[in-house]
């Protein structure tokens, strides 16, 4: 855990460095980009190398879709609240 710290504190500071720079916000993107595929890449090498992770994909499959089913409408519903609530327009409330 101290040496995720250390990369961290690390990285802020060279950020803190470099902020001047214009190309390191497009360049630390694109880096992240490539990174986030690469870990996705190992991760998903880890999950097919499992073989109790392989049998069990069907009913994790199903359990997975029905999480994100209920995740994606109770999003869709609470900013459907929360659009009613603070950006109605001013002829909505005089009605």
């Amino acid at each position: 855990m101290f040496g995720v710290m250390i990369v961290m504190l690390s990285g802020i500071l060279i950020g803190y460095i470099l902020r001047n720079i214009r190309a390191i916000p497009a360049l630390v993107s694109k880096i992240n980009i490539y990174i986030i595929f690469l870990l996705l890449f190992v991760m998903g090498l880890s999950v097919g190398s499992n073989p109790q992770v392989i049998q069990g994909l069907g009913t994790l499959g199903l359990l997975g879709i029905a999480i994100s089913v209920v995740s994606i409408a109770g999003s869709v519903f609470l900013s459907w609240i929360v659009y009613r609530h603070l950006f109605k327009k001013e002829d909505d409330q005089q009605s």
